[in-house]
């Protein structure tokens, strides 16, 4: 496993040059570079192709995207002869894993000195290459897609000859047979990475490479943590892929600061692993550790790491730092509220309530099949509007011991119908309410939870309910399917008759 890898910069005398930008792709055509093949299209790409997973993290408004009409498409891109004027050559790169096939080359008399890949990721990642012995060779840049399977096709952004290289720190990929470094306690980590998926385990996806962390050895119930060694933050965010259990201090991973927990994560009860990133731009300097935990033996008692790197780039929005995430917030509602205003949107109504540390769709109405005392809802409803011209907030609802969910405005913009459980009833029901908070009114009723309404155009609302009586297969909770009622809550048929929502 490549562990806590650090490149060490050493500052020259003489004040390093400008960089000098070989391309950025953001015109409209690929200017002087020699295009050959279908998978270039007429000009650079604005982001993510159809059919494709999201692209991110290239610079500026296009790149080089070869997913164009999927992987069958093939071809070559040839950049005009230039000179290396400076020690390094920077630039971003995502896509496929095919060496020779899927990459960026530097051709010197046509001949490949360097190549680089993509890890089988969509999003760019900076690369450098030192090139301090090609110095004054006159060289050319080649992006090649001859690969029509799975991952065929290449994604380049931002080629910069620099005095200096720019990279990222990768702390652990987890490619090794064992953690290295890492002190392993408890028996949940096994004698090494996982190669993905274990035994009795969902499939596990969207991990790089080969192996990563996976704490679901011989099932739920063994425990533990992994701790790495510690290292110098130096970067001012720091990503990582993460699945697995949404246990909060349970099965997660935390960054510790002093033997203090200064960052947390968990997954979301999901075996596929999704980027997320810390803020740590008020930590840089610090001396740090990281702790994957695992103590957790009931349903989803694991997580699934992988793939941390320091960056000063986020792959997402960055967490973590309370300060600077309510003053991104704020920016950000009162950028939207302004794009209301400009739509002529006066108030908007919203609840409030307190969701389950599950964060299974079904983990939000009634309880758990083996516990019927485990409810799955929690105390403290509320419906409100706010007024978008002055944010001032008006209560419609507020019950400390109820819960209000699911609003949905009639098509005359004069009430709503909404999911209400009043008080210390086990059931939400379908509720009428005037849009000033009068006439608040019920529609259907029974031991059952009825969510998610909607107006239909003849008048009649369908919803989800529970009236099916049924439970998930491989879980504890109760399943909905789709019914309908007339407008007053009578005439409730059912519309569908799967097993699962």
């Amino acid at each position: 496993m490549r562990l806590l890898s650090v490149f060490f910069l050493l500052a020259g005398i003489v004040q390093a040059a400008d960089d000098i930008i070989l391309a950025d792709f953001d015109g409209k055509t690929y200017g002087d570079w020699e295009i050959e093949g279908d998978c270039f299209g007429d000009g650079p790409a604005f982001g993510q192709l159809p059919n494709q997973r999201p692209v991110t993290g290239f610079i500026g408004r296009g790149l080089v995207n070869t997913y164009l009409g999927g992987d069958g498409t093939t071809g070559t891109a040839t950049s005009p002869a230039f000179k290396i004027e400076r020690n390094h050559l920077n630039f971003l790169i995502g896509g496929g894993e095919h060496k020779g096939k899927v990459c960026l080359n530097l051709l010197l008399d046509g001949k490949v000195l360097r190549t680089a890949t993509g890890r089988n990721d969509e999003p760019l990642d900076w690369r450098s290459w030192d090139v301090r012995d090609l110095r004054d060779k006159t060289v050319q840049l080649q992006i090649v897609d001859q690969e029509k399977g799975g991952w065929g096709h290449i994604n380049v952004d931002q080629i910069v000859l620099s005095d200096y290289p720019t990279y990222d720190i990768l702390l652990a990929d987890f490619e090794s047979e064992d953690y290295g470094e890492w002190k392993i306690e408890g028996d949940c980590f096994g004698p090494g990475p996982a190669k993905g998926t274990l035994a009795s385990q969902n499939a596990v996806s969207d991990y790089l490479g080969e192996r990563l962390v996976n704490t679901f050895y011989e099932g739920d119930k063994t425990t533990g943590t992994a701790t790495s060694p510690s290292f110098t933050v130096e970067r001012e965010f720091l990503n990582f892929l993460v699945g697995g259990g949404a246990h909060v201090g349970e099965t997660c991973m935390n960054l510790l600061i002093d033997g203090k927990v200064a960052r947390a994560v968990t997954g979301k009860s999901s075996e596929k692993l999704e980027w997320y990133t810390w803020d740590l731009r008020r930590l840089r300097g610090k001396t740090a550790k990281l702790q994957v935990v695992d103590t957790h033996r009931g349903g989803w008692g694991h997580i699934n790491i992988d793939h941390i790197v320091a960056s000063n780039r986020a792959r997402t929005t960055p967490r973590g730092d309370p300060e600077l995430e309510a003053q991104l917030i704020a920016k950000q509602r009162q950028a939207v509220l302004g794009i209301l205003g400009e739509l002529g949107v006066k108030d908007i109504v919203f609840t409030v309530r307190r969701a389950d540390r599950d964060g299974h769709w079904y983990a939000n109405f009634s309880y758990w099949s083996n516990n019927p005392n485990r409810k799955l809802y929690h105390p403290g409803g509320k419906l409100c509007r706010m007024n978008v011209a002055t944010g001032e907030v008006t209560l419609l609802i507020d019950d400390p011991k109820g819960g209000v969910r699911d609003p949905q405005m009639h098509y005359n913009g004069t009430k709503m119908v909404l999911s209400y459980r009043p008080g210390d009833s086990p059931f939400y029901h379908l509720y009428e309410i005037n849009v000033d908070g009068t006439g608040l009114r019920q529609l259907t009723d029974g031991p059952y939870d009825d969510m998610e309404p909607a107006y239909l155009p003849d008048g009649g609302i369908v919803f989800t309910s529970s009236r099916c009586n049924r439970m998930v297969n491989c879980y504890f909770v109760r399943v909905a399917t789709i019914h309908r009622c007339d407008g007053d809550g009578s005439n409730i048929r059912e519309l569908s008759s799967n097993i699962e929502q």
